[in-house]
């Protein structure tokens, strides 16, 4: 079947940044069209926890995939010692049944979903269009939204976007989502619906041990450059032998065949804007340089996207305003703050034993932690808060 029509709006990548924008290009009245390469419901390797922040930029088919509501939050030093936390304004999904549902929500506000239909090409007309070459289909489009995710990807190298990342720019994460009985998992130590991070599992990073309903999610990351040197398959083996010496995870217990993905982490793109086309989500760096989270970014990005689109459309606003709206929204924060606040926490194993410590010693501290993995601030305003508590959290450590 070849399909040759022409769209306002062309989105290449159907995960939550692409179907997000397309979601929002199709509620503004925008005529959208999304290829997605691979058929949903498809795997994809990720950590899925979401910040409560996000659950207002959904649409109610991703709301109702929502795995469960995570109902403690337990961060690990290097040592061991624990900080439990409750309250916590966090959930989880499974990704496959995630970004299945965010396509649905696309395709209710009447986008037109292509999955199992890779683009091959994209060229632009001398009309200034662009045509896309997809294995199904073959269209043109006024705009183009890029969300392909890691940017090494051939289709963000084309001549009409960015360059790609340099290698120490990249985190390197390897994981497992594996189905698990509640009732087993409730045997040990880690009950469901608890999110564990284990800071200095590995090399200047951390690991993660997330008890969803059902199932269980293992993963280890850092620096790319730095898990190359110990291995990554072999890091995230050892912090299993250790869940599992520990207690914490049921020793007969056979996970998932481990999987590995690279992200970007230490800036946003420079430029996103290239002509009609943009980028958003990993393709333009929206990645936490603290926790590598990039749901929320991914999903806020293509609403920006959507309606700086819109308004150019409509009356003729600069494209432009698109970078400069996420960058003011949340680009700066995660260039300046959080990368800061991710080379003080992970720059040795003493440094991530103190702040867990810290947290034991004054709640109030305990909250911000949380609060800057789930983004509840800005990384300026944790930076600013943790600053000015430093002094009474010391005084209450020492004493």
């Amino acid at each position: 079947m070849t399909i040759k029509k022409r769209y306002d709006v062309a989105v290449v990548g159907g995960g939550p940044a692409g179907t997000a924008s397309a979601y929002y290009a199709a509620k503004l009245g925008l005529k959208t069209i999304l290829f997605e390469k691979h058929s949903y419901p498809r795997p994809k390797p990720c950590g899925g926890a979401l910040s409560a922040r996000i659950i207002p930029l959904l649409g109610k088919e991703a709301v109702k995939a929502i795995n469960c509501e995570i109902e403690e939050l337990r961060l690990f030093s290097p040592s061991f010692k624990c900080l439990s936390l409750k309250n916590v304004p966090g959930y989880t999904v499974r990704r496959e049944e995630f970004d299945l549902a965010m396509a649905k929500d696309a395709r209710e506000a009447g986008a037109i979903v292509m999955d199992n239909c890779r683009v091959k090409a994209i060229y632009q007309l001398p009309s200034g269009d662009y045509e896309i070459a997809a294995e199904t289909a073959t269209i043109t489009a006024k705009y183009i939204i890029m969300a392909v995710g890691f940017p090494k990807n051939a289709l963000i190298r084309s001549p009409f976007t960015r360059e790609e990342f340099e290698e120490d720019y990249l985190a390197m994460t390897v994981l497992s989502e594996t189905p698990v009985d509640n009732k087993i998992m409730a045997e040990v130590n880690f009950p469901p619906k608890v999110m564990a991070i284990f800071f200095g599992a590995v090399p200047n990073g951390y690991a993660w041990y997330f008890v969803k309903d059902g199932y269980v999610n293992i993963g280890v990351g850092a620096t790319a450059l730095l898990l190359k040197d110990v291995g990554a398959v072999n890091a995230y083996k050892q912090f299993v032998i250790d869940l599992k010496q520990k207690g914490f995870l049921p020793k007969d217990l056979e996970l998932a065949k481990e999987r590995a993905f690279p992200l970007p982490f230490k800036r946003t793109a420079e430029k996103s804007v290239f002509g009609n086309v943009l980028l958003v989500g990993d393709s333009a760096g929206f990645v936490s340089p603290v926790t590598g989270e990039g749901i929320y970014y991914a999903v806020k990005g293509g609403q920006l996207a959507a309606q700086a689109i819109s308004e150019n459309l409509k009356n003729g606003a600069p494209l432009s305003s698109y970078h400069d709206n996420w960058k003011k929204d949340f680009g700066n924060g995660l260039d300046k703050y959080g990368y800061f606040l991710r080379e003080m926490l992970y720059k040795s194993k003493r440094r991530m034993e103190l702040a867990v410590i810290l947290g034991i010693h004054d709640m109030q501290m305990a909250t911000l932690l949380k609060n800057l993995i789930f983004g509840v601030y800005g990384y300026q305003q944790i930076f600013w808060k943790a600053l000015l508590r430093l002094p009474v959290t010391l005084i209450k450590t020492i004493f």
